[in-house]
């Protein structure tokens, strides 16, 4: 299943969906079952085949009811589907799972609200800032956000770096917020990094990758711009000339819509 994960990650859906069925095919029924169908029914979704991601979340349900991520894939869903009322049920079912972690705000808005999950909302996370301030949905609300996904080990992610500098010292901060994210990278190795540029906009470290996973990071550098309500506005893949103008155009518009 690593192939189809690694295939995913990539952004190879096909090719993802193929290793993900084979290992469907050789997965002993419970919990291994229940994790292959876990992972097709994400490609699914990523492909818009949502009846065909419902089946695989329900599948994998009954496979091993205890899987709190097969339940919260169903749930959102089924609320993307427009079955609101089978959704926050699945996602109550999970929710007391889920206490202490930023999944459970996640949870919690699509419940008050489910029509969150049929717009493109940016998934809830936390992040501890390099001076120790929180960064997460909350603290951002009313900024338009430039998420940066780097590493001081990836050539174009440094030469990134005096663009994202003049990025940030040309907008109001109360305004727009540019969040570096760091992967892979240790944290001896980040900070220096970070000291030795003048990185002085808001620097973090995704440790386990979470991040990552939730926004689809494919390759670095990687930016993903929300806006002041938290929804994710384009993804940027790479860099190359004008990245700078282009980044700076696309913030200037997004503060006009609100």
């Amino acid at each position: 299943m690593a192939s189809g994960k690694q295939d995913y990650a990539e952004g190879n859906d096909n090719a993802a969906a193929t290793h993900f069925d084979k290992a469907l095919s050789l997965a002993k029924p419970g919990p291994q079952r229940a994790g292959a169908l876990l992972y097709l029914g994400v490609v699914f979704v990523g492909g818009g085949k949502l009846a065909e991601a419902e089946t695989a979340f329900r599948t994998a349900v009954a496979q091993d009811p205890s899987c709190t991520e097969c339940g919260f894939n169903l749930g959102y869903v089924l609320l993307k589907e427009s079955k609101d009322a089978e959704g926050v049920a699945a996602l109550k079912a999970v929710l007391p799972q889920l206490k202490g972690t930023p999944r459970e705000r996640e949870v919690e808005r699509f419940i008050a609200d489910p029509a969150r999950a049929r717009k493109d909302f940016a998934p809830e996370f936390s992040l501890r800032a390099a001076n120790g301030e929180p960064i997460n949905l909350d603290t951002l609300h009313g900024k338009v956000v430039l998420l940066d996904f780097w590493g001081a080990w990836c050539h174009p992610c440094r030469q990134t770096v005096p663009l994202l500098k003049q990025l940030a010292q040309g907008f109001d901060p109360a305004k727009v917020a540019i969040v570096s994210v760091d992967e892979y990278d240790s944290s001896e190795v980040w900070s220096k990094f970070v000291q030795e540029n003048l990185m002085t906009w808001p620097q973090a470290r995704d440790e386990d990758g979470s991040l990552k996973r939730a926004f689809g990071v494919q390759g670095f550098p990687f930016s993903v711009m929300l806006s002041q309500d938290g929804i994710i506005i384009r993804k940027f893949k790479g860099w190359g000339p004008g990245w700078e103008k282009v980044m700076r155009e696309e913030i200037e518009a997004a503060l006009k819509e609100h």
